[in-house]
């Protein structure tokens, strides 16, 4: 289970979140390292393979503070939306508006047009390490902003940590996946069943 991160969450800042998870006994942290980090980037499509490999090749010193500045994000965004999840539309303290809204004036995001066929690309400069969280505070900021908070849930596994946007049609998904934690709970049913009748 360790060798991908979950992308389950039908939204890009609530995967951020589940870069670590505890979906059974063993926490798996995916900022663990500077390298890590890098690599969750690059799974998550959030930068690009080019600029993936390049800052891999970075000794990782020089990654550090980013990734620990990635880190605090996690657990920032976790605290609000663990505090707005179910609600009618998200609530920030005016710290919290700053806070995110610093992260945010420090993005170079631009556009070019490309050729055959023309297309408009939106990219960023990825020149400093600090480029390395601008997606991931985009991504929180269009959660904030954007997404139907109430849909947004945390797993009902007695030991899951992971959220998820239900985009269900009926809106009653329950888990992070039913390959961890809903077949787990179904077979912890089966066993309760089994034990009354007998």
């Amino acid at each position: 289970m360790t060798d991908m991160p979950f992308f389950i969450a039908d939204n890009p800042a609530l995967d951020f979140l589940n870069s670590i998870a505890q979906p059974s006994d063993e926490v798996i942290d995916w900022l663990s390292d500077p390298h890590r980090f890098v690599e969750w980037l690059r799974l998550s499509a959030m930068i690009p393979d080019d600029q993936a490999d390049r800052f891999q090749s970075m000794p990782q010193e020089a990654l550090e503070d980013v990734t620990e500045q990635a880190r605090v994000l996690r657990e920032w965004l976790r605290g609000v939306v663990a505090r707005n999840a179910g609600r009618d539309q998200v609530t920030l303290t005016e710290g919290e508006a700053r806070y995110l809204n610093g992260l945010l004036a420090q993005d170079h995001r631009y556009f070019q047009v490309h050729a055959d066929p023309v297309h408009l690309h939106e990219t960023r400069d990825w020149s400093d390490p600090m480029s390395l969280l601008m997606p991931v505070a985009a991504a929180a900021a269009h959660l904030l902003a954007e997404a139907d908070i109430w849909h947004v849930k945390n797993c009902e596994g007695p030991t899951c940590t992971m959220w998820f946007e239900d985009k269900t049609k009926n809106r009653k998904r329950r888990w992070c996946t039913m390959s961890i934690c809903g077949n787990r709970a179904k077979a912890a049913a089966f066993r309760a069943r089994k034990k009354a009748q007998a």
